[in-house]
C-alpha cells in the first residue's frame, strides 16, 4: 500500500503515539484488504462506550481530531444508576459496551478534550451533520451509511469500531 509523506510521519510516530497507533492499525487494515492507499475522512460517527484502554491508547498526545468527530448513542451506567438505581458492573453479552461508570465518565472526558460531538444519534444527518457528494464518512451504524451513501452521495463503507476510532484520530481510512 502506497502512503504518503504524511501518512508515513504518523506511522514513524512523528506525530505522536496515539496518531501512529490508530495509522499502524489502518496500515494493517489496509493491507490485509490489499487497499492500494488512504483516502481523507471527512467525518466519523463512533461509540462513546467503546473499551476504555483503546480510547486511552489511541488518542495518547492527540489534542483534537483532526475531522470532525460524533457520537452514537449508548448505554449510560450513570444515568441508569440515578434514574433506577440500577448498577451493572459487568459488560453487556454480546456486545462491546460498557457499563462501569469510572470507563463510561474516562471516555466521556477524553472524547470531550478532543472536542468531539456529543449527539447520541444514530443519525447524525438529522441533527445537522450533512455529508457532501463523495464526502468519506466513517460513521458506525448501517442506517447513517445507508443515508450517506443513497441520499447524499457521499461514500460510508461499513467500518468496524476499531476502524471508527483508528480513523477519527488518523483522519484517514484504507481506499
Amino acid at each position: 500500500m502506497v502512503l504518503n509523506d504524511e501518512e508515513k510521519r504518523m506511522l514513524q510516530g512523528e506525530c505522536g503515539l496515539g496518531p501512529q497507533r490508530a495509522m499502524d492499525f489502518l496500515n494493517q487494515i489496509g493491507e490485509g484488504l490489499e487497499a492500494e492507499k488512504m483516502i481523507k475522512v471527512t467525518t466519523t460517527h463512533i461509540l462513546p462506550d467503546m473499551p476504555t484502554e483503546l480510547l486511552e491508547q489511541m488518542t495518547e498526545e492527540v489534542t483534537q481530531t483532526p475531522v470532525m468527530v460524533s457520537l452514537m448513542p449508548c448505554f449510560d451506567p450513570i444515568f441508569w444508576r440515578e434514574k433506577y438505581g440500577i448498577v451493572s458492573k459487568e459488560r453487556l453479552i454480546g456486545a462491546v459496551g460498557i457499563t462501569d461508570e469510572k470507563d463510561y465518565a474516562k471516555n466521556l472526558a477524553i472524547l470531550k478534550r478532543l472536542k468531539v460531538l456529543p449527539v447520541f444519534t444514530c443519525t447524525p444527518y438529522t441533527v445537522g451533520i450533512v455529508p457532501r457528494r463523495n464526502d468519506v464518512c466513517v460513521w458506525a451504524g448501517t442506517s447513517g451509511q445507508n443515508a450517506a451513501n443513497s441520499m447524499f452521495g457521499a461514500r460510508a463503507p461499513r467500518q468496524s469500531l476499531t476502524t471508527s476510532i483508528a480513523s477519527s484520530i488518523a483522519g484517514v481510512v484504507p481506499y
